[in-house]
């Protein structure tokens, strides 16, 4: 017995740098500086994927196939499935609802994408649609501060049309066509299996005392129509708002929001376009981060924000680079964050 020799079997070869094949290097997985507890399980000797990351997404009482909003997640591939009731003027078309004259080459551009998957006039409800699936759907490999670097992610939102009915949860998008207004989510505190409401304008002159006026009730409703890109872009923030992301921008956080970065990357030169940038801010494309906030608030079941105030507003955990704040009324003045006396500090 004791001249025989015990092979146990090789699990993952140590000679590879990426000994477990999950994408993310050994060397990665053992020195990783943890900024959220998730990423405590990380090994260079197991698998780690989506699913393994965030086991509480299998917790039915906080995501549960029943609600309005779920998440399925196999591996590395998640799933947003979203149950909406449609109301309002869904079968308008968008050629004699929206602005139909368009000059700028990237809005061009956006607006050929869209009718090459819809066909050129598609109905206000199929680009809602579009604008959430298309907006909010991305494969990308992980890097230094979105998930983990390395790690492949394939993220998809899939809607399906609902029925209203008194018993139950919903996400509710109300279309409002040749009407003048916000775009805007309303709703009890946000949380898994709460009931959301979306109304979707399309005009906003801003002036914010025609809220609600019809065509020519409105001094501009005409020249402030929404392109089909805008229009895409709009529903994409707002159901971003119901899958438990905050706004990033100022005027929603006490003139306060996160100075663009490799992180947080925005710019409003593309407003409402793909390239915008952060879904939040200016109406752009859900980005990794985006993403990444959005399976936390599903995991945790919490609202997810980008810009802390005060002792309860916690920025997100997924926001791991150093970021820095500026506040519109003091333009050109940096600020940090400061949690021990919960209040921005001028650098």
């Amino acid at each position: 017995m004791l001249n025989e020799v015990l092979v146990l079997p090789v699990l993952s070869d140590p000679t590879m740098k990426d000994s477990d094949g999950d994408g993310i290097l050994d060397n990665i997985e053992r020195t990783y500086k943890v900024t959220d507890e998730h990423y405590e399980c990380l090994g260079a000797f197991h698998t780690d994927t989506i699913e393994t990351i965030y086991p509480e997404l299998s917790d039915s009482d906080i995501n549960n196939p029943s609600y309005p909003s779920y998440i399925t997640v196999n591996g590395n591939d998640v799933v947003v499935h979203l149950k909406i009731v449609f109301k309002g003027d869904t079968d308008v078309k968008a050629n004699s609802a929206l602005n139909t004259v368009v000059t700028n080459a990237n809005v061009v551009n956006e607006v050929r994408n869209i009718t090459s998957r819809l066909g050129s006039n598609p109905t206000l409800k199929e680009l809602v649609i579009d604008g959430i699936e298309n907006r909010w759907s991305s494969s990308f490999i992980g890097n230094e501060y979105d998930f983990c670097e390395g790690l492949p992610v394939n993220f998809s939102v899939e809607v399906t049309e609902d029925q209203a009915a008194w018993f139950k949860k919903e996400i509710q998008i109300t279309i409002r066509s040749g009407v003048c207004g916000v775009c805007n989510q309303s709703g009890v505190k946000w949380s898994t299996g709460s009931t959301r409401k979306i109304t979707i304008y399309t005009s906003y002159c801003g002036d914010d005392s025609h809220e609600g006026r019809y065509g020519a009730l409105c001094s501009n409703f005409a020249g402030n129509l929404y392109h089909m890109a805008q229009f895409e872009g709009t529903v994409a923030h707002e159901i971003g708002h119901s899958m438990g992301l905050d706004d990033l921008y100022a005027s929603a956080n006490h003139d306060y929001t996160i100075v663009s970065n490799s992180e947080i990357v925005y710019s409003s030169s593309d407003f409402a376009l793909p390239s915008a940038g952060t879904i939040m801010m200016y109406n752009g494309r859900g980005t990794e981060n985006d993403i990444e906030m959005v399976i936390l608030a599903f995991s945790e079941n919490k609202w997810q924000h980008y810009v802390p105030y005060g002792k309860k507003q916690k920025i997100s955990k997924a926001i791991k680079s150093p970021v820095t704040f500026e506040n519109t009324n003091n333009p050109g003045v940096k600020y940090q964050w400061d949690e021990a006396s919960h209040s921005f500090q001028e650098e």
